[in-house]
């Protein structure tokens, strides 16, 4: 059995900071996400994603019968021959298709109890993300949120732009780190939660995100959802109507259910901001605990399904190679439950 230091040696992390090279390990695993849209590209830009649009394009669909106001040059002579009726041939459009990434790290992403801090998990999404949208030609581009800084990126369809983008947003979790943990020394009178985590600024978030994202933009949604009000989840629906929207919940077990243990132990939960003891080997406690966590994901799952949405996870106990492989489709990112 791979004890966690050995997970993390692999991973070239240590579950808390971050570096590039944990980042580019990723490249090697591009080929693992789909990107494949699941619906018709709007974006008018030539591409290398083949659109569900037929038109004049690189890629043969398919041959029908000749109709009136059909280009001539179209015409498929082999086909007219053979049957006798004038047939057209039919392309697929390439159209472009620009991936936008929106992550969060804010303080509740700052947490961690098996493996690695679910921020440190956001970023290896992030990566992987990145680079598949590199290995297919597309687009790349990213808005994150902390507690006090906010960066966008415009998708571009360079390396040199993803690799800036990944030190961007490195720095971006580092400085959350350090944040988190001087907050963490503060008398407990001043550990206040940051007026930007409330849910207004979550739907502000939002909307910076909807401005961001041009029609046709396929876009990446990595949080915990913890602090996204409803109205948030109202914009989201909003960006959903001219993009292709995936949510990918991060989580650690614990978010869940509480760790089974021998004999009851009190410890000690802290995000940097707030702190809460709770009573581990009580089945009550255990019980209760499930069933209020339980209502909080039913909560977040109805919020998606009503925006039409599918639930995708990563929980950031596990490398997320072993969660591709053991997931149905082994293709589409966090599709696990």
């Amino acid at each position: 059995m791979v004890n966690t230091q050995d997970l993390l040696a692999s991973l070239l992390s240590n579950g808390v900071s971050c570096e590039l090279a944990e980042l580019v390990r990723y490249r090697a695993l591009a080929r693992k996400l789909n990107l494949v849209p699941n619906g018709s590209i709007k974006s008018s830009m030539a591409g290398t994603i083949t659109s569900r649009f037929k038109g004049r394009g690189m890629e043969f669909d398919e041959a029908r019968h000749y109709q009136p106001g059909d280009d001539i040059r179209s015409i498929d002579w082999r086909v007219t021959a053979r049957t006798g009726k004038t047939h057209t041939k039919l392309y697929r459009e390439e159209r472009e298709r620009p991936v936008l990434i929106f992550i969060d790290l804010s303080s509740s992403m700052q947490f961690g109890t098996s493996l690695l801090y679910k921020s440190v998990q956001a970023l290896h999404a992030a990566a992987l993300v990145t680079f598949s949208a590199l290995s297919r030609g597309d687009k790349i581009g990213c808005m994150a949120v902390s507690n006090n800084i906010d960066i966008e990126r415009k998708p571009k369809s360079t390396a040199k732009q993803a690799l800036s983008m990944l030190n961007q947003l490195i720095e971006l979790q580092n400085n959350a780190i350090i944040e988190t943990y001087t907050n963490a020394k503060q008398p407990a009178l001043q550990k206040t939660a940051s007026p930007r985590e409330t849910a207004d600024q979550s739907t502000t978030h939002m909307n910076q995100l909807a401005m961001l994202a041009r029609p046709g933009t396929l876009v990446y949604v990595i949080s915990d959802f913890i602090n996204v009000s409803n109205s948030a989840f109202s914009v989201l629906g909003k960006i959903k109507r001219h993009c292709e929207v995936r949510p990918l919940r991060i989580f650690d077990p614990i978010e869940e259910a509480l760790p089974a243990v021998n004999s009851m132990q009190d410890v000690l939960l802290s995000n940097g901001l707030q702190e809460q003891h709770i009573l581990l080997g009580d089945s009550s406690i255990n019980e209760q605990y499930k069933r209020i966590r339980g209502d909080v994901f039913d909560a977040l799952k109805a919020n998606l399904n009503s925006l039409g949405l599918p639930l995708r996870q990563i929980s950031a106990a596990q490398p997320i190679e072993q969660q591709l492989s053991a997931s149905k489709s082994g293709l589409i990112l966090g599709e696990f439950r």
